[in-house]
């Protein structure tokens, strides 16, 4: 830790070691700290979505939901791996909401639209990672239905590799 803050002294431009910083006062704890250490991390270097992510636990365990809303947003809105998806859904899903609630509901449903949407037959940790935050920060009450969303999605890809590994090795299932 005191390697991190001394590099942190050293170079206050170097956004890496404030986000490295803050990672490591999360896991000791230190929220406050945390957050300090990521903000300056996002406000350098706002294209690193790991930041974004990281900002959005330490608010969770703050208890700040606007602010854990925020994080994920700007991760999703930031995110170019994923613009097409996350845009068509905003475009159908029409204006942002006014309450805080249905802003949570709304990001929710375009986590899972990203999930849906993604062509490779990797799942990626990164929007279960958020999608989990949310539903942690909102307490959200069809959590369970929002689960199962996943699940299929999970078990869609998985059944596709089992076609694929059936296709490839038919023997192999005997």
């Amino acid at each position: 830790m005191l390697e991190l803050e001394a590099a942190v002294q050293r170079n206050p431009a170097d956004a890496a070691a404030w986000f490295e910083l803050g990672v490591k006062q999360q896991e000791n704890e230190r929220e406050q700290k945390a957050l300090q250490a990521l903000r300056q991390a996002a406000e350098l270097n706002p294209a690193h979505l790991p930041t974004w992510l990281a900002l959005a636990v330490s608010y969770t365990n703050e208890s700040d939901r606007t602010e854990t809303y925020a994080a994920i947003k700007e991760w999703v809105d930031r995110n170019d791996a994923y613009r097409a998806a996350s845009s068509a859904y905003y475009a159908q899903a029409g204006p942002e909401p006014a309450s805080l609630e249905a802003r949570f509901e709304r990001l929710i449903q375009c986590l899972i639209n990203m999930a849906r949407g993604n062509e490779s037959d990797v799942i990626d940790a990164d929007i279960q990672i958020a999608l989990a935050v949310l539903l942690n920060a909102n307490e959200v009450s069809e959590g369970v239905e929002v689960a199962d969303q996943l699940l299929d999605i999970v078990f869609r890809i998985m059944r596709g590799h089992m076609i694929v590994f059936a296709q490839r090795w038919p023997y192999a299932l005997m």
